[in-house]
């Protein structure tokens, strides 16, 4: 099976997973469940629980025990993107193909079903997470989660993305963003995981290394993506980071240069997998990252 095809296949699984945990008996409130329902359930590539699927399996836990687990990250990945996309951020007309959340319900329904997200994967991941494994490791996530979403992790990214400020020549600046906006989310799923399934500390050092070179990598193919593609093809709006000047790999580096600087960091991912466990996997995600058109 290539990866394309294993791709889909966990994409199915997890969405089934999803789908069965959002059905509700009743509206009530009203239309927040909708809400819900609409942005998580609309697309998305599933990375995130993909790769914390991948790293419990690499140490001998079945899928379906991380699956229910695992889909908490997706509650997560949406909170992000709503209000990533509000009108306070970035007043995003797209997302995966349809209206942007607060655009198809209203801003205020976004910004609380964003919440809801957030407060839903916790509970997810305590609920679920202590049927399945040792509540120790359970906490162990929660807490590494909160500060990869935190205002060293995601949270400070957004406040670093916002900032009109930033220096468009200030290398080191767009790095350090996309590793907080972006690479420690990847990071703080891939070592979920690894933590359920009690991996070694030591190899567990060497996972944090790979994602966090996999998320650089996602991020300044997004940052290619926005220059070079259509709404059509990416599904959410383009050139927003030039017409706002906002700084990012392709300003700094230009479209070689940044194509070359995700190149060596998927090059450094996977070879941060060297003396792990059943990698092919992640060595062919990793690839994926700067051949993907969305």
């Amino acid at each position: 099976m290539d990866l394309k095809e294993q791709l889909v296949g966990l994409k199915s699984e997890i969405d089934s997973e999803l789908d069965k945990q959002l059905r509700y008996d009743n509206d009530f409130p009203p239309r927040i469940r909708e809400a819900l329902r609409y942005s998580v359930l609309n697309g998305g590539k599933r990375l995130r629980p993909i790769l914390a699927i991948t790293a419990g399996e690499m140490y001998g836990v079945e899928k379906s025990k991380l699956i229910p687990v695992a889909v908490a990250l997706e509650y997560i990945q949406s909170f992000t993107l709503v209000h990533d996309d509000l009108p306070c951020m970035d007043d995003a007309l797209l997302r995966r193909g349809k209206p942007a959340l607060h655009r198809e319900f209203n801003e205020a329904l976004a910004t609380l079903a964003g919440d809801a997200y957030l407060n839903m994967a916790y509970g997810v991941i305590a609920r679920e997470g202590v049927k399945r494994f040792s509540a120790e490791s359970v906490l162990r996530v929660i807490d590494e989660l909160s500060d990869a979403l935190g205002v060293d992790g995601v949270l400070g990214g957004q406040v670093l993305d916002l900032d009109p400020s930033r220096n468009a020549s200030d290398l080191e600046g767009i790095t350090r963003l996309h590793q907080m906006k972006t690479a420690s989310f990847f990071c703080a799923s891939l070592r979920m995981g690894a933590i359920l399934a009690k991996a070694p500390d030591n190899e567990l050092e060497k996972l944090t290394s790979y994602a966090m070179e996999f998320g650089l990598a996602f991020q300044i193919t997004d940052d290619i993506l926005d220059e070079t593609s259509t709404v059509e093809e990416l599904g959410k709006d383009v050139g927003h980071d030039a017409e706002i000047k906002r700084a990012n790999y392709v300003s700094a580096y230009t479209l070689k240069g940044a194509r070359t600087q995700a190149q060596q960091a998927v090059d450094r991912a996977k070879d941060a997998l060297i003396g792990l466990p059943k990698t092919d996997f992640l060595k062919k995600l990793a690839d994926y990252l700067i051949e993907r058109r969305k």
